[in-house]
């Protein structure tokens, strides 16, 4: 083997860097949720009561939107998704991929993207509205949401512009 294939081989020093994100990010939900338990039990549950309905009803309409968003970008490309509803959103790289330029695939984007981003604000005001400040460190999954789909709609919505 010679010196050029040996240093082609070894590993970059992102893996450790990843790593450390990662675990950050459970020790900080991990942690938020641990002190949950040190809060006062009774006023927690009954934000949590009074939060619940709009929170629910919120996540139900921007998951509707997520999936009449995934349908309309599937009828664009020509692809059937299958009878079964629940592994729909397994398809959703697959269909943004597809950069299709059609009406109907901008208007399927906007939906299930509109859908996407919906559901992390909501489970974001939710958290803010519904927990106590103690366990605010589980923004840090709706914030992960927002920003993975910005950054994935971005790059199509760049993508199919280019095209």
């Amino acid at each position: 083997m010679d010196q050029t294939s040996r240093s082609n081989s070894t590993p970059t020093s992102e893996a450790p860097n990843n790593r450390w994100k990662t675990y950050t990010f459970w020790i900080l939900i991990a942690a938020s949720v641990g002190l949950i338990v040190v809060s006062p039990f009774n006023s927690t549950v009954a934000k949590i009561k009074q939060v619940g309905p709009w929170v629910g009803g919120g996540l139900v309409v921007s998951e509707f939107l997520f999936v009449l968003g995934l349908l309309l970008l599937a009828w664009s490309a020509g692809i059937h998704l299958g009878p079964n509803p629940m592994k729909w959103k397994s398809h959703t790289k697959m269909l943004l991929s597809t950069l299709d330029r059609t009406p109907l695939f901008w208007v399927g984007l906007v939906v299930n993207t509109i859908g996407a981003l919906g559901t992390g604000l909501i489970l974001g005001v939710g958290v803010v509205a519904g927990l106590p400040w103690q366990s605010w460190g589980l923004l840090a999954i709706p914030v992960a949401d927002i920003a993975v789909t910005i950054s994935l709609r971005s790059i199509i919505f760049n993508g199919v512009r280019s095209r």
